[in-house]
């Protein structure tokens, strides 16, 4: 297969890599994207004729596996059904993009559709109710794009160096504007999470930070819901 691609953009930085084509088709991307199903590490976002392949870091994997604790304990304390999507392909031919996730959660009704180990397939199926972006060495722009074009309600950005994290829920208008609640676990505030981003960085036991994790979630977050 020979492919037309009349710019390419590299770069290296902290350990991760980032490689850009511009000018591939459609049916490119997902030729692509279907040759090479078990690549971890290896991150794909396709919009607008773009296709962007990126290698991520220990530390971006980190702050991913961090989030996803902290999803899964107050999930499950505050008794919310959940079903985990991790970094699946979600694709469109419809609104041609395509994207990969640092980590993405279906949450109630759409946790029991997409129970089990099942394919993706948006034709038939929800897009995500949450995904997460962990920004370290380039921006989050084309994947959160991509989520607004498939539908995804709320997305979560975390930028690494800035310590900033922004709860965005998609408008009617198709546009992200941040929320001071999270949409799918609405006891959660962006605070709340950089409070426990910051004592995971700060505990030098994971098992320790995980322990105060579930500790946090039962005191305060549930006190919170009590006192609505």
């Amino acid at each position: 297969m020979s492919i037309a691609v009349p710019e390419v953009e590299a770069g290296a930085e902290g350990g991760e890599q980032h490689l850009v084509l511009h000018g591939v088709d459609w049916e490119q991307y997902v030729t692509i994207n279907d040759a090479l199903p078990d690549r971890s590490g290896l991150r794909m976002i396709y919009i607008d004729g773009s296709l962007t392949f990126s290698t991520l870091s220990r530390r971006h994997d980190w702050f991913e596996d961090r989030f996803d604790k902290i999803v899964m304990v107050v999930a499950l304390q505050c008794g919310i059904e959940y079903e985990v999507a991790g970094s699946a392909t979600f694709r469109s031919e419809g609104q041609k993009v395509g994207v990969e996730g640092d980590r993405t959660y279906y949450f109630g009704p759409h946790a029991e559709i997409m129970r089990g180990p099942i394919d993706i397939d948006l034709s038939t199926q929800p897009p995500p109710d949450l995904a997460i972006e962990v920004e370290l060495t380039h921006l989050a722009d084309d994947a959160i794009a991509t989520y607004a074009r498939i539908g995804v309600p709320e997305v979560w950005r975390f930028n690494v160096r800035r310590k900033t994290l922004a709860f965005l829920l998609l408008g009617e208008d198709g546009v992200y504007h941040p929320a001071a609640r999270s949409r799918s676990l609405p006891p959660l505030g962006p605070e709340d999470v950089l409070g426990q981003l910051r004592i995971a960085e700060e505990t030098p036991s994971m098992t320790r930070w995980f322990a105060q994790l579930n500790d946090w979630v039962r005191v305060a977050i549930l006190t919170r819901i009590a006192e609505g």
